[in-house]
Parts: C-alpha cells; structure tokens; sequence
C-alpha cells in the first residue's frame, strides 16, 4: 500500500509482512531515496497523507488482533 504526501515530495509504502513503514524523497526527476524505514509496532493495515507526514493504522500482530484494538501513530517524512 502507498500514498503520497499533498506535495508530491514523498511516499510512504506499508508492507504488513514485515511490519515496517518506508518513507521514500522523491525527486525532481521522479527518482526516490529512502529516508526512512520505521520498524512499526503492529501490523500496518494502511497509510494515508497528513499534514507533515502520514497516518498508519495498525493492529496488534497474531491472536492479539481479536482481543486488543487498533491504533494509528503519525510519522514525520521531514
């Protein structure tokens, strides 16, 4: 799952398998460079633009997930 910033100057990818979020520059020329790669907590479900950085709503991993609820952290891609 991806999502751009409201400028266009970064993305953010989620990958639910390893439980990470990667924030990636993006350059003039559309090339990308990572600027960040976040080991998250839970499992992320997805991700979605704020206002200086991204939403990533996650839920607890394994049979956790039936009996404690989700949350959302924001993550600053500055």
């Amino acid at each position: 799952r991806l999502a751009f910033s409201p400028d266009g100057l970064h993305l953010a990818a989620i990958c639910p398998r390893y439980d990470r979020l990667v924030i990636f520059d993006v350059t003039g020329d559309g090339r990308v460079r990572t600027a960040a790669d976040v080991e998250l907590d839970g499992r992320p479900m997805a991700v979605a633009p704020a206002t200086g950085g991204f939403f990533v709503l996650q839920r607890p991993a394994s049979d956790r997930r039936h009996v404690e609820p989700g949350w959302y952290d924001v993550y600053d891609h500055r």
